[in-house]
């Protein structure tokens, strides 16, 4: 997502265009390593004590996914999460350059 579609969106829409985001990578990459492990959805389950149903609908990043689920689902496949935060594209603060008249941090 652009810096640029970020500025143009309201805040609760661009958090929300991310948690999508990520949950929809986290989905992928959980279905893949199940069917790696060669796994049901029920053995699933069954490692990370939850339910065949609970296990589709993480993987088909349906409804809200909590950090237990999530940490329960990458032990129960050997995964290990990792989260990084890297920076965008250049952002430009015109308003803060105009009153300082200095290059903003970034």
């Amino acid at each position: 997502m652009s810096n640029n579609k970020i500025k143009n969106e309201s805040l609760p829409l661009a958090t929300a265009r991310v948690k999508a985001h990520l949950i929809n990578s986290l989905a992928g990459e959980f279905y893949a390593a199940r069917q790696a492990a060669n796994l049901s959805e029920a053995d699933l389950a069954a490692r990370m004590g939850s339910t065949q149903a609970r296990v589709r609908s993480i993987e088909r990043a349906e409804g809200n996914l909590t950090i237990e689920e999530i940490s329960h689902m990458a032990a129960a496949l050997g995964l290990r999460i990792e989260l990084r935060v890297r920076p965008a594209a250049k952002v430009s603060f015109p308003a803060i350059a105009a009153e300082t008249s200095a290059e903003p941090p970034v």
